[in-house]
Protein backbone atom coordinates (compact mmCIF):
# COMPACT_ATOMS: atom_id res chain seq x y z
CA UNK A 1 0.00 0.00 0.00
CA UNK A 2 1.59 3.61 -0.75
CA UNK A 3 0.56 6.54 0.58
CA UNK A 4 -1.16 8.79 -2.31
CA UNK A 5 0.31 12.22 -0.38
CA UNK A 6 4.02 10.93 0.24
CA UNK A 7 4.85 7.59 -1.40
CA UNK A 8 5.56 5.98 1.89
CA UNK A 9 4.58 2.26 1.51
CA UNK A 10 3.22 -0.07 3.89
CA UNK A 11 3.14 -3.47 3.96
CA UNK A 12 -0.06 -4.12 6.15
CA UNK A 13 -3.51 -2.22 5.17
CA UNK A 14 -3.96 -1.22 9.16
CA UNK A 15 -0.36 0.47 9.07
CA UNK A 16 -1.54 2.25 5.67
CA UNK A 17 -4.42 3.27 7.03
CA UNK A 18 -2.65 4.62 10.57
CA UNK A 19 -0.04 6.35 8.21
CA UNK A 20 -2.86 8.06 6.46
CA UNK A 21 -4.06 10.36 9.44
CA UNK A 22 -0.92 11.79 9.42
CA UNK A 23 -1.67 14.05 6.74
CA UNK A 24 -4.90 15.08 7.99
CA UNK A 25 -6.02 17.47 10.88
CA UNK A 26 -8.51 14.19 12.50
CA UNK A 27 -8.25 13.59 16.59
CA UNK A 28 -11.52 11.90 16.98
CA UNK A 29 -9.55 10.28 20.22
CA UNK A 30 -10.16 12.85 23.30
CA UNK A 31 -9.16 12.42 26.57
CA UNK A 32 -11.65 12.38 29.28
CA UNK A 33 -9.47 13.80 31.95
CA UNK A 34 -8.12 16.60 30.28
CA UNK A 35 -9.43 17.14 26.87
CA UNK A 36 -6.32 16.28 24.90
CA UNK A 37 -7.37 14.93 21.62
CA UNK A 38 -5.18 11.90 19.76
CA UNK A 39 -5.34 11.01 15.68
CA UNK A 40 -4.47 7.30 17.40
CA UNK A 41 -6.29 5.33 19.78
CA UNK A 42 -2.88 4.04 21.15
CA UNK A 43 -1.78 7.15 21.74
CA UNK A 44 -4.90 8.14 24.16
CA UNK A 45 -4.44 4.73 25.98
CA UNK A 46 -0.36 5.64 26.63
CA UNK A 47 -1.33 9.25 27.31
CA UNK A 48 -3.86 8.09 30.15
CA UNK A 49 -1.01 6.74 32.24
CA UNK A 50 -0.41 10.42 32.55
CA UNK A 51 -3.46 10.79 35.29
CA UNK A 52 -3.60 7.44 36.55
CA UNK A 53 0.32 6.87 37.11
CA UNK A 54 0.40 3.60 35.94
CA UNK A 55 3.69 2.67 35.42
CA UNK A 56 3.85 -1.12 33.31
CA UNK A 57 7.11 -1.34 32.92
CA UNK A 58 9.45 -2.34 35.29
CA UNK A 59 13.01 -2.91 35.96
CA UNK A 60 14.14 -6.34 36.62
CA UNK A 61 17.52 -5.13 38.56
CA UNK A 62 16.08 -2.18 40.54
CA UNK A 63 12.51 -1.21 41.81
CA UNK A 64 12.00 1.41 39.51
CA UNK A 65 9.29 1.60 36.62
CA UNK A 66 8.10 3.44 33.80
CA UNK A 67 5.01 4.57 31.64
CA UNK A 68 6.97 3.79 28.16
CA UNK A 69 8.75 1.18 27.17
CA UNK A 70 11.73 3.01 25.78
CA UNK A 71 12.16 4.19 28.79
CA UNK A 72 13.11 1.13 30.48
CA UNK A 73 15.21 0.47 27.75
CA UNK A 74 17.31 3.79 28.22
CA UNK A 75 17.57 3.07 32.29
CA UNK A 76 18.65 -0.60 31.21
CA UNK A 77 21.80 0.77 30.20
CA UNK A 78 22.38 2.46 33.14
CA UNK A 79 22.78 -1.18 35.06
CA UNK A 80 25.34 -2.06 32.32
Amino acid sequence: YTCPDCGKSCRAYSTFLRHRKTHTDARPYRCVECGDTFRHKSTLTVHHRVHSGEKPYGCSECPKSFKMKWELVRHGRTHS
